[in-house]
């Protein structure tokens, strides 16, 4: 089968390129042509990424319609993108046969009806994803992401190199300290909950001397995000908070290798997310061995295999302009998960490899035989029968 993959690109150091690049593997690996289009714009018409795989960089659905489609004779086109991406443009594109969609809120509002309801293959990606299509009417089919079990595994020794190299304005010795870290881009709204992150540190670094923590993402406003680190200053942290090299991770030099020495150097991840389509660093962390804090909302309680749930009620919710509803914890409920985390991990002494162990279910080639394979297989009948 010839199947373009609409989404972002593979180089992209996000979720989504996460994603494009594993799945781009899997399906070459079936014997099946592929092709990527992308958001990304570049200065060439296309590229070829290892493998020969051909990549279109910076393509609308226009540029599909045109052309793009009929050179390659494909002939299904798989979307990855947030629904708010795609409603704007679904219905210009033609051979699009299946969705991968992501519910990073409590409900779906009448545009995710309208959008997806005429793609023939729906495809959750959490069990929230599909419990919600399903109340809307649909009947989707259900496929998670994966991680590289060959990347992501416990590194002790690497994860106390990294620990070493953090640069605090108190110093502390990296045996000493409880390392909190969390990974994330850095949202205008603060969807992943690294403003609530902050003030619940601030209350536990008083009761904690010891305690530390490294925010991966940018810690200013770049990309019209939050200027996090003003935010630290203004909560009296900054010298207890570390981040990554500011102008290595905005051209992307934090490859997954690196990014699984770092979850290795955590005593504990914490991500007290607003909503998540899945959230692959609660699964990356885990699967490096340490055990994570998330809220309890969305995918969460699925991913949380390890760990503490940030406990969330009708008192957390928040009304957003789309006509949806998010779950935002408050403060006081991730200090309290933090202070279990302390309690059960005594100086730095991880569960590791038994943590690792319960992720297993999201690796790749599990997630392809379990949940990809069979989702292929109805694309390729609706394909052979002119769907």
């Amino acid at each position: 089968m010839r199947i373009l993959w609409y989404s972002a690109t593979p180089e992209c150091d996000s979720g989504y390129g996460n994603a494009t690049r594993n799945m781009v593997r899997w399906l070459r690996r079936q014997g099946h042509f592929v092709a990527v289009a992308t958001k990304h714009a570049m200065t060439i018409p296309y590229r070829k990424w290892e493998h020969d795989i051909i990549v279109l960089d910076g393509t609308n659905l226009d540029v599909l319609n045109s052309g793009v489609i009929a050179a390659w004779d494909i002939d299904a086109c798989i979307t990855f993108f947030d629904i708010w991406i795609w409603a704007k443009q679904k219905t210009q594109l033609d051979r699009h046969i299946a969705s991968w969609i992501p519910v990073d809120t409590e409900n779906i509002n009448e545009r995710i009806v309208k959008v997806v309801k005429d793609v023939p293959v729906k495809i959750a990606m959490s069990k929230h994803g599909e419990r919600e299509l399903r109340n809307a009417g649909f009947e989707p089919m259900y496929a998670p992401i994966g991680f590289d079990p060959e990347v992501f595994y416990p590194k002790p020794d690497a994860g106390r190199a990294f620990r070493e190299s953090l640069v605090f304005q108190d110093p502390i010795d990296a045996d000493d300290m409880f390392l909190i870290g969390s990974v994330g881009i850095n949202y205008q709204g603060d969807r992943k909950g690294f403003i609530v992150l902050m003030q619940a540190f601030k209350k536990f670094h008083e009761q904690h001397d010891n305690a530390r923590l490294f925010l991966h993402t940018t810690a200013n406003k770049q990309r019209d995000g939050i200027n996090y680190a003003a935010l630290a200053m203004d909560l009296g942290i900054g010298e207890w908070v570390a981040w990554p090299h500011q102008e290595r991770l905005w051209y992307g030099l934090y490859s997954e290798e690196i990014l699984s020495e770092i979850y290795s150097g955590f005593d504990v991840f914490c991500l007290p997310t607003r909503g998540e389509g899945f959230g692959m660093p609660v699964i990356e962390a885990q699967a490096c061995g340490v055990p994570v804090i998330v809220t309890n909302n969305t995918s969460g309680s699925q991913l949380c295999k390890t760990g503490w749930l940030v406990d969330t009620g009708w008192d957390d919710l928040e009304y957003l302009g789309s006509n949806v509803w998010r779950k935002s914890p408050s403060p006081g409920k991730v200090l309290e998960c933090l202070e279990k985390a302390y309690e059960a991990i005594p100086d730095g002494d991880h569960f590791r490899v038994p943590i690792s162990e319960q992720v297993a279910e999201y690796r790749w080639e599990n997630v392809w035989a379990n949940y990809w394979q069979p989702i292929i297989d109805k694309i390729e009948t609706l394909v052979n029968n002119g769907g």
